[in-house]
């Protein structure tokens, strides 16, 4: 009786998690290599910051990361395992943060929206800092226009993804439209994109915290779930 109830406990966690996946991504690990229980996960954030962003754009994004630094710093497992960086582009590309734990530093660069969309030396610099590293990088790119070279920003993201997971969100308009998505979907791949509908960071960002959160724990071998890959769960409310 013991073993059966224990049993149907397991069924009914691993049901729950299954039925929470509804948006799956690509579980991009072409090194092959298994974190161990504690190691360390760089996650990237490649932010636009153009003159399209201004505004309430902007204002949301703002929020939208100090609140996830916030989440990511207070989560047992995260503050300690996932090293989180920020690179933001406009005309040119910064790393505003450089992949380290929140642990006692939850604050974010405030992004400013200006100049145009250089998201070929956004990519380069994520490339740079990846480069002969070896753990786990995971990188989001967030972004509501075509760059300013579609081409060598497409070239820099097939080089990225032989050393990173890679996902992008379009910032669309309140419907989800009034964004280039199919060049989004060329960039990371079909299935590695989505669509944000106008403003909705906050709960964007908490389902990828969520996401983090799971990969880490699988990862480390903490949670066993078959036929594993990395997704951003979809609940709905961000995306159009």
């Amino acid at each position: 009786m013991l073993r059966l109830t224990t049993f149907l406990i397991f069924c009914l966690v691993f049901i729950g998690f299954e039925a929470n996946a509804q948006l799956r991504l690509q579980y991009g690990n072409p090194s092959g290599k298994t974190a161990t229980l504690g190691a360390k996960i760089n996650f990237f954030i490649v932010a636009d910051r153009s003159g399209s962003m201004s505004g309430e754009k902007m204002d949301k994004l703002n929020a939208a990361l100090q609140d996830t630094w916030q989440k990511i710093a207070a989560d047992p497992v995260l503050k300690q395992t996932a090293q989180v960086a920020l690179i933001a582009f406009d005309d040119y590309a910064t790393m505003e943060r450089s992949p380290s734990t929140l642990t006692g530093n939850p604050q974010q660069p405030f992004l400013v929206a200006t100049g145009g969309t250089n998201l070929t030396d956004a990519l380069a610099l994520v490339e740079s800092a990846v480069t002969g590293n070896s753990q786990e990088n995971v990188v989001i790119i967030l972004s509501d226009g075509l760059p300013n070279d579609p081409s060598t920003a497409l070239q820099a993201a097939q080089r990225l993804q032989s050393r990173a997971i890679v996902q992008a969100v379009a910032i669309g308009d309140a419907q989800g439209g009034g964004v280039d998505f199919s060049y989004m979907q060329n960039l990371v791949g079909q299935n590695n994109a989505a669509v944000l509908s106008g403003t909705k960071f906050k709960p964007l960002f908490s389902d990828i915290v969520d996401a983090l959160r799971l990969h880490v724990n699988v990862l480390g071998g903490k949670i066993l779930v078959p036929n594993y890959s990395f997704y951003i769960p979809n609940n709905n409310h961000w995306k159009k």
